[in-house]
C-alpha cells in the first residue's frame, strides 16, 4: 500500500484471509463508519432511489420525482405517525429526525444505513449472502473527510479533525437546512438520530443522507471524493497500513472489502463468538426467528480445513 500524498481515492481488498478483518487496528477502524452489502457488484443506492427506480424510467431523475415522493412521504407520515406513537413525537419542522424513523420503519428515504462497526457490518453483508459464488462486500467511509471540507467553509478556518460531537451538530444542521430548501455546499451529512431506537442502538447505526437528491448516491460520492482512481491490494497490506496510520485523516476516503461467499459459514460463526448474530442486532421475535433458521445441526469440524 503506497506512502506518499498521491493516494488512489478508492481501495478495493480481496478478503480472501478474511480472519485478518479481526486483527485491523482498532484506533484506525474508529475514523471510518461500515455498510455490508449482500453482493459485491450491486451499487451503492438509496432506498428511495431503489423503489423509484422500480416504478418509473430513469427519465425522473430529471423531473423532480425524486423530492415529490419525498415531500409527500414526509407529509403522510407525520399526519399519522401520532396514530400509532403518542410519546416520540418530533417537532414538525426536524425532517431529519422524521426521515430518521421513516428509514427504521422501512419507507423508502434519501438516507443509507452504515454502522459505526465492521464487525455488524460484515455480520449484514454475509447474512444475507445466500447466491453461491455472489460475494458480499463492506464499504467503508472515512468519516472526516465526508465533513470537513464544508465544516471548514462553514468556519472560515482551516482544521484536519473535527470532534465526533462537533460534526454530530453540524451535519444535523445543515441536513436539516437542505431539507427546508436552503442551498448548501456540503454533498454528504453522517446523522446520527436523537431519538433513538434499540435496534439502532444495537447495531450502532448512522446514516449517510446526501444533500442532493435529483442525482443517484454514487454519482454524488463520485464527485465529493473525486473519486479518480482505485487499486487492489491483499487484505495484509491494509492490515500493515491499519498500524503505520492509526489516524488516516484525509489519506484515505473509501475502501471496499470483498468477502468471499464460500466463507460465510466461518465467517457467521466467527461473530457468534463475539455476540453478533441476527437474535441480537435485530432485537425482537423476527431476530430470533433469523436466527434459528440459520442455524446449522451438524459437524463443524468439516469447515476447518477451507
Amino acid at each position: 500500500m503506497q506512502d506518499t500524498k498521491e493516494l488512489p481515492n478508492l481501495y478495493v481488498v480481496d478478503a480472501q484471509d478474511w480472519k485478518g478483518l479481526f486483527t485491523l487496528n482498532q484506533s484506525f477502524l474508529s475514523h471510518f463508519i461500515f455498510r455490508g452489502q449482500s453482493n459485491y457488484k450491486w451499487k451503492l443506492s438509496t432506498s428511495l432511489e431503489r423503489h423509484i427506480t422500480t416504478l418509473h424510467s430513469d427519465s425522473s431523475w430529471k423531473n423532480n420525482t425524486h423530492r415529490e415522493y419525498e415531500k409527500k412521504m414526509l407529509q403522510e407520515f407525520k399526519w399519522k405517525y401520532p396514530i400509532y406513537e403518542q410519546h416520540n413525537i418530533p417537532k414538525s419542522k426536524d425532517d431529519i429526525e422524521w426521515l430518521s424513523i421513516m428509514q427504521h420503519y422501512g419507507v423508502p428515504t434519501r438516507m443509507l444505513d452504515f454502522s459505526k462497526s465492521l464487525y455488524v457490518a460484515m455480520f449484514m453483508a454475509i447474512d444475507g449472502c445466500i447466491e453461491e459464488y455472489k460475494n458480499a462486500s463492506i464499504w467503508m467511509f472515512n468519516k472526516n473527510i465526508l465533513t470537513i471540507h464544508s465544516y471548514n467553509s462553514d468556519k472560515d478556518r482551516t482544521q484536519s479533525y473535527i470532534s465526533d460531537s462537533d460534526l454530530r451538530e453540524h451535519c444535523y444542521k445543515n441536513a436539516n437546512s437542505v431539507l427546508a430548501g436552503e442551498k448548501t455546499e456540503q454533498l454528504l451529512f453522517l446523522i446520527e438520530p436523537k431519538i433513538g431506537f434499540e435496534r439502532i442502538s444495537r447495531q450502532q447505526g448512522i446514516f449517510v443522507m446526501p444533500a442532493k437528491i435529483d442525482s443517484p448516491f454514487e454519482d454524488i460520492l463520485q464527485k465529493f471524493c473525486n473519486i479518480k482512481t482505485q487499486q487492489e491490494i491483499r487484505l495484509q497490506e491494509l492490515i500493515g497500513y491499519s498500524y503505520r496510520h492509526s489516524n488516516p485523516l484525509d489519506k484515505i476516503p473509501i475502501i471496499k472489502i470483498n468477502l468471499p461467499f464460500r466463507y460465510k459459514y466461518l465467517i457467521t460463526k466467527s461473530l457468534e463468538q463475539m455476540n453478533i448474530t441476527a437474535e441480537i442486532l435485530y432485537s425482537d421475535l423476527n431476530g430470533l426467528a433469523k436466527y434459528v433458521s440459520r442455524l446449522r445441526f451438524f459437524d463443524y469440524s468439516i469447515y476447518t480445513n477451507e
